[in-house]
Formats: C-alpha cells, sequence, structure tokens
C-alpha cells in the first residue's frame, strides 16, 4: 500500500485504503497487546508499527491520513498507558518501559512533535532539570527574573517617558 506502482492502481480509493489499514493495525496491535506485551520481540514490533505510520503520514496532500494517523496513535497510547505497557520515566519502569517510552518518544517526535507532552504531560513536568541554587542564594529562575527587572538606580536616573494624551 505505500509502494508508488500501487498508489497509481486507484489513486482516489488508495488515501482510504491507507486509512482504513492504519486503523485495521492499530486494532490488532492493541487487541493482542496483553499477548504481546509478554513477548520479547514487542519492541521490534511497536518500531514497526511506527515507521508504517510515519510513512502514512508523509504521504503528500493527504487530510485523512494526517487526521487518521494521529489519532489512532493516540488511541494507542493511551490505551498502552493504562495498561501499564508504557509509563512516563520513573524510578518503577521496568527495563522494557523504558525501551518503549525511549522509542516511542524518539520517533513520534520526528513527525508528530508534540505529541508524547500533549498526551503525557506529566512527564514533560518530571524531565524539567531541578532549580539550582545561584551564588546569590536564589534558584536560577528568580536570579534570571531579577536580573531582568529593571534596575531601581536605572529607573530614577531616566524615568519612563510620559503617554501621549489623546486630543
Amino acid at each position: 500500500l505505500l509502494k508508488p506502482e500501487v498508489y497509481q492502481t486507484d489513486p482516489r480509493g488508495m488515501a482510504e485504503t491507507r486509512v482504513q489499514a492504519s486503523q485495521l493495525l492499530c486494532k490488532i496491535f492493541l487487541h493482542y497487546l496483553v499477548l504481546l506485551s509478554e513477548w520479547d520481540g514487542v519492541l521490534d514490533l511497536w518500531t514497526k508499527i511506527l515507521e508504517i505510520m510515519e510513512r502514512l503520514m508523509s504521504t503528500p496532500q493527504n487530510e485523512m491520513l494526517a487526521e487518521a494517523v494521529p489519532e489512532s496513535l493516540k488511541n494507542i497510547l493511551l490505551v498502552m498507558s493504562n495498561g501499564g505497557h508504557i509509563v512516563p520515566p520513573s524510578e518503577a519502569q521496568t527495563e522494557q518501559q523504558k525501551l518503549l517510552w525511549a522509542e516511542t518518544s524518539t520517533r513520534l517526535e520526528r513527525y508528530l512533535p508534540g505529541l508524547m507532552a500533549e498526551l503525557f504531560p506529566e512527564a514533560e513536568k518530571q524531565q524539567e532539570p531541578p532549580e539550582r541554587p545561584t551564588t546569590n542564594g536564589h534558584s536560577e529562575p528568580e536570579a534570571v527574573a531579577m536580573s531582568d527587572a529593571p534596575d531601581a538606580a536605572a529607573t530614577k536616573a531616566h524615568p519612563p517617558a510620559p503617554e501621549p494624551q489623546a486630543a
């Protein structure tokens, strides 16, 4: 379905066929997710599914796929998350969960940037570096905010210009 010569056989119907194929792929994966999670090859299979979805997304001028693929992936990711198969980074993550998370994040960021952050905002908060105290005793964001504030001495020396009044 992804080969150009196949597309040429029915350009009008191929978009719908590709949407249906992507949805079927996702449904089958979810149907067997519990069994697959016990299989050593689940990461390779999941990676292949993400590659196929990326190729479908890169199909030029196809609005149906541009809508269907992200929705299908959102659904899969939410089901995988609810089942504990893919979870945001934490101390309690298994090695399999770490690999699934890392591979999924890396691949999706290439063609659906921000999707993981949208679905898992708590993961973004966990990955932010902690605030470090600076030499003046303030945390880094405070120090930046204070350095951006106008200097009191400079404000007295150069008061702001008065606003023009309406005529």
